[in-house]
């Protein structure tokens, strides 16, 4: 079984790869491909996934969000197909907030676990 510092720690971990998924999804939400397979791609986003593990704890890692681009009206970009279509990232900007704020609540309450064993062990060693 593991500590709840340990258990903790990996939550703080799954929130940090949430936070910096969403981050970076939203700073590259504007970065347009080309629709052709052989053009540019616009920016791949990504979502974390979290598997709660035996014993306590998660692990959390990346994958691909399919799929990756959408067709959008752009007719003035440099990328655009005959059409006047571009591919944009598939982001969804509600989402990625709401990932965000979950991360946040996430990471403080991981940091909250943490607090409370520690104080826990401090009170364990204490001598009166």
């Amino acid at each position: 079984m593991m500590s709840s510092l340990n258990i903790a720690a990996m939550g703080l971990r799954a929130a940090d790869l949430r936070l910096e998924a969403s981050a970076s999804n939203i700073a590259n939400m504007q970065s347009s491909g080309s629709t052709s397979p052989s053009g540019p791609k616009p920016y791949a986003p990504v979502r974390v996934d979290q598997t709660s593990l035996p014993g306590g704890g998660v692990e959390a890692k990346t994958s691909a969000i399919t799929p990756a681009s959408v067709r959008q009206y752009d007719p003035n970009s440099q990328q655009a197909d005959a059409h006047g279509f571009v591919a944009m990232p598939n982001v969804d900007m509600i989402a990625e907030v709401t990932n965000m704020v979950s991360a946040k609540i996430g990471f403080s309450s991981s940091l909250q676990v943490m607090q409370v064993s520690s104080d826990m062990i401090k009170k364990l060693f204490e001598t009166n």
